[in-house]
This record gives structure tokens, sequence and C-alpha cells, in this order.
């Protein structure tokens, strides 16, 4: 966890996520990790392919309660109407909107979404 990614994850108890999420921090974060996470496709980029699905996650993570797996029949949705030009199906962007998501998590006190992580 990362302060630029997060307001000081210590502050931030009571609060929601969305009060969490730092929009360019977690850009600057996935754009510099991407290629080295699960699920990368090779010669498949950040701002064309990948950027989406991230967003897609952290967003979501900050305007939604519970756990990504309650959450995913709706982001797949969402995926299709916000993806542009991302080549990545959904099975594939789900693997980095999930990370997004955890990585959003883990920034909140406590076990945010029930998933026992």
């Amino acid at each position: 966890m990362t302060t630029t990614t997060v307001a000081a994850a210590g502050g931030a108890a009571g609060h929601n996520a969305a009060e969490v999420v730092n929009p360019a921090a977690e850009d600057r974060y996935w754009r510099d990790s991407y290629a080295s996470r699960p699920g990368y496709v090779s010669g498949y980029s950040y701002d064309d392919d990948y950027a989406p699905a991230y967003r897609l996650g952290y967003d979501a993570r900050g305007r939604t309660k519970g756990a990504f797996n309650e959450a995913e029949r709706d982001l797949s949705v969402e995926w299709e109407r916000i993806k542009g030009k991302s080549r990545l199906t959904w099975e594939q962007a789900k693997t980095a909107a999930r990370d997004a998501w955890h990585h959003i998590e883990r920034a909140l006190p406590g076990d945010a979404d029930g998933d026992g992580r």
C-alpha cells in the first residue's frame, strides 16, 4: 500500500472506498506494473487495452460494497459498455479488474468486503 495510492489508510477508518481511491495514483501504479501482473498478454498496451480494465476495477470498488464476485455480473456488462478500443475479452479484463479491486480493498481498514483478506 502506498500513500500516493490511498488516503492514509489509518485516517480512512469509517470512510467508504470512494474516499480512499486516488485515480491518478492508481493509473500510475497500474501503468508501471501491468506487464508483470497475472493475465498480461504480450503486445497489448496499457493505454488501449489494460487501462479501462484496471479503471473499472478501482472505480467499481470505490462505489460498490461487498466482494468482487458479488459485483462480477454487473462489471461484465459495464466492461462491454466502457472497453473502447481494448482487445481484452471480459475473461481477460476480469483478471485486471479484480487485481485493481483488491488493490483498493487492501488499502481499506479491516476486511471491508468480507472476503477474509
